[in-house]
Order: C-alpha cells, then sequence, then structure tokens
C-alpha cells in the first residue's frame, strides 16, 4: 500500500503528467528533473510505502535520507498545466510497481489530470551518438499526433519488447481506466551504470516541442544532478526489454 501526503493541493487545468523514474540508463530521470527544475515545478505530494528499496543515501551534507517518490506540479497560465512523478528509485518488485501506478493514476485524477507521459530508455549495444526516440501509447490517434508534432518514430514493432517497470505500468493501467496515454522511449548504452545525458536531451527536446516552450537543453550535462541509485536492469546486455 501507498500512503499519498499532500504538501499543497493547487486548482490545476487539466494537467498533463510527466513520469520520469529511474531506470534504464536513467534517461527518464534526468529528462524529468532537469524539465521540472526549469519549469519551476513545485512538491504537492510525497508517495511513501514498504516496497520501497531498503536502503537509504548520503546526501551532500554527509548526512543520510530515505528513497522518495514525489509529485510535483506547475501552473502554467493560458498553457497546460503539468505535473511531474520524480524520485530516486522504482519500487522493488512488481506488485510495488503495479500499486504505485494505481496509487498515482488516483492522485492524478483528483488534480483533474487529462494525460500521461511515461519516459524511458531503449538499451543499445553501444552509446548512440544520436539517438532516435520512440513513441507508443493507448490510442493510434495520440501517438500520431506526437510523431507529426514532435518528429518521433511511432514504427517501434519488433524493436521495442516489453516496457517494464512503471513506465510501462502507467501506461497499461492507464488503458484500462481510458486515460489517453503515451510513453517517449530514448535510445541509451545499455550498460547498468552508463547515464544516458544524449538520451535525456533527446527526451526534453521532444517534451519541449509538444508543450510548446523554449527549453536550453545546453545546460543539461552541466545542471542535471547525478542520480543516487543506479537501478539493477535484469539481463543489461539485452536490448528488447525496456523502461
Amino acid at each position: 500500500m501507498w500512503k499519498v501526503s499532500f504538501t499543497q493541493k493547487p486548482k490545476l487545468d487539466k494537467p498533463l503528467l510527466i513520469e520520469g523514474l529511474p531506470g534504464v540508463g536513467n534517461v527518464a530521470k534526468i529528462a524529468a528533473d532537469f524539465l521540472a527544475e526549469q519549469v519551476g515545478a513545485e512538491l504537492c505530494a510525497t508517495f511513501t510505502s514498504d516496497q520501497l528499496h531498503h536502503a537509504v543515501f548520503v546526501n551532500d551534507k554527509n548526512l543520510v535520507e530515505p528513497p522518495v517518490i514525489e509529485l510535483y506540479c506547475k501552473k502554467r497560465p493560458k498553457q497546460q498545466d503539468l505535473l511531474f512523478l520524480l524520485g530516486d528509485v522504482q519500487p522493488f518488485d512488481e506488485v510495488g510497481t503495479l500499486s504505485l501506478g494505481e496509487a498515482v493514476l488516483k492522485t492524478f485524477k483528483q488534480f483533474g489530470g487529462s494525460q500521461v507521459v511515461t519516459l524511458g530508455g531503449v538499451a543499445t549495444e553501444q552509446e548512440p551518438k544520436q539517438p532516435k526516440v520512440y513513441c507508443t501509447g493507448t490510442q493510434k490517434k495520440i501517438v500520431g499526433e506526437y510523431a507529426k508534432l514532435t518528429g518521433v518514430t511511432n514504427n517501434l514493432y519488433g524493436v521495442v519488447g516489453p516496457i517494464v517497470g512503471i513506465t510501462g505500468v502507467l501506461l497499461g493501467l492507464a488503458e484500462t481506466k481510458k486515460i489517453p496515454a503515451v510513453t517517449l522511449l530514448a535510445e541509451t548504452h545499455a550498460h547498468p551504470a552508463a547515464l544516458g545525458v544524449a538520451g535525456g536531451k533527446k527526451l526534453v527536446d521532444v517534451l519541449a516541442k509538444r508543450l510548446k516552450m523554449s527549453i536550453n537543453t545546453g545546460l543539461l550535462a552541466e545542471s542535471f544532478e547525478l542520480p543516487k541509485f543506479v537501478t539493477n536492469v535484469k539481463n543489461p546486455e539485452e536490448n528488447h526489454y525496456i523502461g
């Protein structure tokens, strides 16, 4: 079970939820953390559970802190409001991931959410110089709109396999609840210690086009906080498992 603790409950106008928890190459975390910082998103809720990793992190003050998963929000006058699902880790098993997905979508509905965008990485054997971004989702129409607007590739059958973790779970749950949802998957090196900054930049570029905003991704490499935890990826050499 997940407990949701709210720090604020602003009235949002049909917000779009962007999920960016750690995963393959940490491209999702890199992109979502950077974008949330650039738009000035504020903490609105914290998700806690006994299904988080049994560990603590040492912070820059040389003190320990537990892993967290948080929801940030940003009101944008005359533009679509935003929600960001950010954090240090993903749940450690399938049950925890599914229950987190349910808790996130319940909170998303409380804020009047209109669309879900999950982010993830497509593992490659070598570091791609120009990472591709793939897109799929719950509805053909919305996937086509993303492809037309942002130039992402929506022809991914046979290239992208199962989408695992919260990236895939939110898509599946959204489909059952008739919530429009897409995922954006950037190519990144399969090595478990790799940090996919190039893939993260590509995801930010795509989201900036979708949100009709100007973002200087040149600041990304010098400004994003290195993930404090690199998730264990089963069979990291296998390039068909996505998330």
